[in-house]
C-alpha cells in the first residue's frame, strides 16, 4: 500500500528506514537530512553540523547509513557518528541543540552500516576489503576482520547470536565471522559469477537461517547444520521478471509526426508509423538491491506457515519467497502505483519491520522516494489455508482406496482365441469303454443312498512348534551402525569391465543385482566372502545396460539398454544350500523374454519379428505384483503385460512360447531420467522426473497424468523413489516420495 511520495534534496543512492517512521538519507555536502516519512506535511530537516567535540560531524560526503534499535550510525570517510534517537526526532522537529557522537575517525570510505539487533552497544563498518567492529559505548575497535578479496558490500547480526556478524562481498563469497572467538566459523566458495549486493538473517533461536542476493538476480538460503553452513535453496528471479510487462523508463516518448501539406490535390495525411512493440527492461542483470525477513514466528518453527517469507527487492519489482516451499507467491512491481507514486525504476531500498513493515524506495533518476506499507502474504495464506476446501493432491496416497474400474489399463489380460473342434463326418464312430452314454461296455456301480460319508479326522499338530503364516526373523531393535567393511571386492576380481550403472539387492533373496557400460548385467552370490564373488553374467545386449531391476517373487529380472531393447531373465528358484546348483549353470541361456516396441494392445512373442524402441531405454522396473513391466524410453512410459513360460522340454526351448504386449503408453512433455512404482502391493500411482526439471504424478488406473511440479529441482532430477515400505512395520497411507 502506498503512503506517500517525498521528495527529496538529491536523486538518492543510500536509505535508512527506522522503526520510529524517520528516513534518512546524504544530503547534499556533508549533511544528513531526516525526515518523518508517515507525516504528510513534514519537511526534510539537515542533522547538527556539530558533533560533540565542537568539531564538524562529516567533512566529506556520507557514504553509509544505518538505523539501530534506537540510534543512527552516519559514516564517511573521515568519520563515524551516532545520533541518538532524541537528536533524531528533534531535528525531524526542526529544533536544535543537540548533537552526535563521533565513535571512529577516518577509517575511510564505508560501503555498508550494521548494528546489533536488539542493542546500540556494537556496530560494524564496512572499509573497503576489511570490516571494522566499534564499540559505540567507549567509542573504541573491538576488532578488525580481514579476508575478503574484494569490497565488503554488506554485513548482518544474527537476532539470537549477538557474537556471530555474516559477511559478504563482491568477490562473490561470504564469511561467518565468531567475535567472542576471535575466529572464522564458515567461509564459502566462489559461488556466483556476480558480486555479492545485500544480505538478511531470519530470527531462529535454535539456528541461522540467512539468505544472500547478487547482482545477477539470484537469492542463496542457508542455514546452519552440525557445525557448518548448508544451502537450502537458490532462487533465480529472471525467469519470474522476464514474464512482466516492464516498459524500459530511460527511454524518452517519440515527438508525432508532422502533417505535410501539398499545394496539389494529393494532400498527404500524418504518416502513420508501424507499430513497435513496446520497449521492455533488459533482464540480463537483476540486482537485488535489499532483503528481509517477515511473517516469521519464534515460538514454533516447524510449522509450514510459521516460517514466513523473504522480501527481495529489485530495481523493478518486490518478490515475496515462500520460507516453506522457497516459491515466488507475490510480485509486486513499481510501476503498478503509477501515477501516485513517482518511482518507476528504484535506485536503493530502506526497509523496517517494527512496529509495522515499511518500505522506502528511491528513485534511480528522479529526487523522490515512495513510502510504502507491506503486508506480507502470509497472513492471507494463512486464512486461505484455514477456510480453504482441501486440495485433491492433499488426499493423494500411494494406496489405492478402490478397485480399478472395468476399463482399467490394470486389469488387462491376454485373450487366447477359442480353438473350434472339426468334425469329420467320413471318420468312423469308434466306441469307447468308459463312455456310458453309448451303452456298452462296464456297468457303473449302483448308488448306495442314506449312507452318510465319515468325519474326517483331524491330525493333532506337533506340540511345540506354532502354526504361522509367515516366518518371521528376528531383528534387533536398535542395531549399530556398520564401521567395518567386511569384503573388498578387489579379492574376487572385478565384477564388471566398466562403469557400473545401477545396482540393488534382491529382495529376500541372496542375490546382488548390478549392471555396466560392458553390455552385461551380473546376479552375484551373497554373502560375497563365502562365495568368493561367484555370480552369473547376463550377456545379451548390444549397448550399455541402463537398469537392472527384480521381480517381488524373485523368479525373474528384468534389464535395459542403450540398444533400444530390453530383456527378461530366469532366476534360479531358491533351493537347500546343499542342493543349490550354482548362478552360472541356473541361468545359463537366452533370455526369457525380450521386448521391442509393437502397437498399442498388440502381443509379441520370442519367435516374431519386433522392432527396435526408437530410443535407448533408460529404465525398468517390475510393477503392480509382477503383473506388468514398466519402461522408460525417451518421453514416453510404457506398460507390458507378459506371460513366461518355463522350459519343461527340449521342444518349448526350441519354441519359446513367451509372450508380452503394450497395455498403454504415458507421454511426458519431456525426456524421463527417472520413475518410480510400487511392486510390492497393489497401487495405481506412478512418479516419474523429466530433463525439464520437473515431476509428474500419473494413475495407470486411468492412464492419464493427475499432477505435475514444475521446476521443481534447480537442476533436471536424475533419481526420483517412493518410500520404502520395510517388513512387519507399519506406515501411515500417505504418499511420500
Amino acid at each position: 500500500e502506498l503512503v506517500g511520495s517525498l521528495q527529496t534534496p538529491k536523486p538518492p543512492r543510500v536509505l535508512a528506514f527506522g522503526k520510529c517512521g524517520l528516513v534518512a538519507l546524504p544530503s547534499k555536502g556533508a549533511a544528513v537530512a531526516v525526515r518523518d516519512a508517515l507525516a504528510e506535511r513534514a519537511a526534510w530537516t539537515e542533522l547538527p553540523c556539530a558533533a560533540d567535540d565542537g568539531e564538524a560531524a562529516h567533512a566529506t560526503r556520507v557514504t553509509a547509513l544505518a538505523f539501530g534499535p534506537s540510534a543512527l550510525c552516519t559514516a564517511s570517510a573521515d568519520a563515524v557518528v551516532l545520533w541518538p534517537e532524541h537528536v533524531l526526532l528533534r531535528g525531524a522537529e526542526g529544533a536544535g541543540g543537540a548533537c552526535g557522537s563521533r565513535i571512529a575517525r577516518d577509517l575511510g570510505a564505508a560501503q555498508h552500516v550494521a548494528f546489533l539487533p536488539r542493542s546500540n552497544a556494537v556496530v560494524a563498518v564496512a572499509v573497503g576489503k576489511e570490516v571494522v567492529v566499534l564499540d559505540t559505548l567507549n567509542k573504541r575497535q573491538l576488532a578488525q576482520l580481514q579476508g575478503h578479496t574484494g569490497l565488503v558490500t554488506c554485513s548482518v547480526f544474527p537476532p539470537y547470536n549477538d557474537h556471530v556478524l555474516i559477511t559478504a562481498s563482491e568477490d562473490r563469497s561470504f564469511k561467518v565471522w565468531d567475535l567472542s572467538a576471535g575466529s572464522v566459523i564458515y567461509q564459502s566458495p566462489i559461488m556466483s559469477a556476480s558480486p555479492f549486493l545485500s544480505i538478511a538473517c531470519g530470527c531462529h533461536p535454535s539456528r541461522i537461517s540467512f539468505a544472500v542476493g547478487s547482482e545477477e538476480g539470484k537469492v542463496w538460503f542457508f542455514e546452519s547444520f552440525q557445525g557448518s553452513f548448508r544451502q537450502l535453496h537458490a532462487l533465480s528471479l529472471k525467469q519470474h521478471l522476464s514474464k512482466l510487462d516492464l516498459p524500459d523508463e530511460t527511454q524518452t516518448p517519440r515527438s508525432p509526426t508532422p502533417m505535410i501539406i501539398r499545394s496539389d490535390k494529393k494532400q498527404t495525411q500524418p504518416q502513420e508509423e508501424s507499430p513497435k512493440a513496446t520497449p521492455c527492461v533488459e533482464v540480463s542483470t537483476v540486482p537485488v538491491l535489499s532483503l528481509l525477513y517477515v511473517g516469521q514466528s519464534e515460538d514454533n518453527e516447524e510449522d509450514e506457515l510459521s516460517r514466513g517469507s523473504c522480501m527481495v527487492c529489485t530495481p523493478h519489482a518486490v518478490f515475496f519467497v515462500n520460507l516453506q516451499s522457497y516459491d515466488v507467491v507475490h510480485i509486486a512491481t513499481l510501476r503498478q502505483y503509477q501515477p501516485a507514486s513517482s518511482v518507476a525504476v528504484a535506485s536503493c531500498f530502506a526497509l523496517s519491520g517494527q512496529p509495522e513493515l515499511m518500505c522506502c524506495a528511491g528513485s534511480a533518476f528522479t529526487a523522490d522516494a515512495s513510502v510504502f506499507r507491506v503486508f506480507p502474504p502470509l497472513s492471507a495464506a494463512a486464512t486461505a489455508a484455514a477456510t480453504a476446501t482441501p486440495s485433491p493432491l492433499a488426499s493423494m496416497s500411494a494406496f489405492p482406496s478402490a478397485a480399478p474400474h472395468a476399463k482399467s489399463p490394470l486389469l488387462a489380460q491376454f485373450t487366447a482365441p477359442k480353438s473350434k473342434k472339426k468334425t469329420d463326418d467320413k471318420k468312423s464312430i469308434l466306441f469307447h469303454a468308459k463312455v456310458k452314454s453309448s451303452g456298452y461296455g462296464a456297468t457303473a456301480p449302483r448308488l448306495q443312498m442314506f449312507c452318510p460319508s465319515p468325519k474326517p479326522s483331524l491330525k493333532a499338530s506337533k506340540p511345540g512348534k506354532p502354526i504361522s503364516a509367515v516366518s518371521a526373523t528376528s531383528y534387533p531393535p536398535n542395531p549399530p551402525l556398520p564401521t567395518v567393511r567386511l569384503a573388498d571386492a578387489e579379492q574376487f576380481g572385478r565384477f564388471h569391465a566398466g562403469p557400473i550403472t545401477h545396482i540393488c539387492f534382491c529382495g529376500e533373496r541372496p542375490y546382488l543385482l548390478s549392471s555396466s557400460s560392458d553390455r552385461t548385467g551380473r546376479v552375484t552370490n551373497l554373502p560375497l566372502v563365502k562365495h568368493k564373488g561367484a555370480g552369473a553374467l547376463l550377456e545379451g545386449h548390444a549397448g550399455t545396460v541402463t537398469h537392472i531391476s527384480h521381480s517381488y517373487s524373485g523368479k525373474y529380472v528384468v534389464t535395459s539398454s542403450d540398444d533400444q531393447t530390453a530383456k527378461m531373465w530366469l532366476m534360479p528358484p531358491l533351493t537347500p544350500p546343499k542342493q543349490r546348483v550354482s548362478l552360472m549353470t541356473a541361468m545359463k541361456g537366452k533370455p526369457a523374454l525380450d521386448f521391442a516396441r509393437v502397437p498399442s494392445g498388440g502381443s509379441a512373442t520370442i519367435a516374431s519379428a519386433r522392432q527396435p524402441f526408437p530410443a535407448p531405454v533408460t529404465q525398468c522396473n517390475f510393477y503392480y505384483l509382477d503383473r506388468f513391466v514398466a519402461l522408460a524410453c525417451a518421453n514416453r512410459l510404457h506398460l507390458y503385460k507378459y506371460l513366461v513360460k518355463v522350459d519343461r522340454s527340449e521342444l518349448e526351448r526350441v519354441n519359446n512360447l513367451s509372450k508380452y504386449k503394450l497395455v498403454t503408453t504415458i507421454e511426458h512433455g519431456a525426456k524421463i531420467s527417472s520413475f518410480s512404482c510400487h511392486n510390492s502391493f497393489l497401487s495405481h500411482i506412478v512418479c516419474s522426473t523429466c530433463s525439464d526439471k520437473s515431476i509428474v504424478v500419473t494413475d495407470m488406473d486411468t492412464a492419464q497424468i493427475v499432477h505435475q511440479y514444475d521446476d521443481a529441482h534447480l537442476k533436471p532430477p536424475h533419481t526420483i523413489s517412493f518410500f520404502g515400505v520395510p517388513h512387519l512395520v507399519s506406515v501411515s497411507a500417505r504418499l511420500r516420495v
